[in-house]
């Protein structure tokens, strides 16, 4: 597995003393989110990297058709899509001074 180390970073929405359920009814987890700057190229390119090996590691252990399953790294703007990096300045709902030029993990 790949470790990526980060510049400065900002957590957010942190879940660390107490698990939260995200909806009413789901099994509680601790969790926190991660603001990157994005002028931060540096950890940006180093979360490209692991993503990439992680991707292929999944391909050469389950074989292609895994590709097909992937979550995609950049979630694209919009309700409901999938991805594991949004771009705050895309989505409305990270409207606050905090999210502006920043992607969150």
């Amino acid at each position: 597995m790949s470790q990526v180390k980060t510049k400065l970073v900002r957590f957010c929405y942190c879940h660390l003393a107490e698990p939260r359920a995200v909806v009413e009814g789901q099994d509680k987890k601790y969790s926190l989110n991660i603001l990157i700057d994005k002028e931060d190229r540096e950890t940006l390119a180093r979360i490209q990297k692991a993503y990439e090996e992680a991707v292929q590691e999944g391909i050469e252990k389950f074989g292609q058709s895994f590709k097909g399953k992937v979550t995609p790294l950049k979630k694209a703007p919009g309700v409901g899509s999938r991805g594991i990096i949004t771009d705050c300045d895309a989505d409305e709902k990270f409207s606050a001074p905090e999210f502006k030029n920043k992607y969150m993990l």
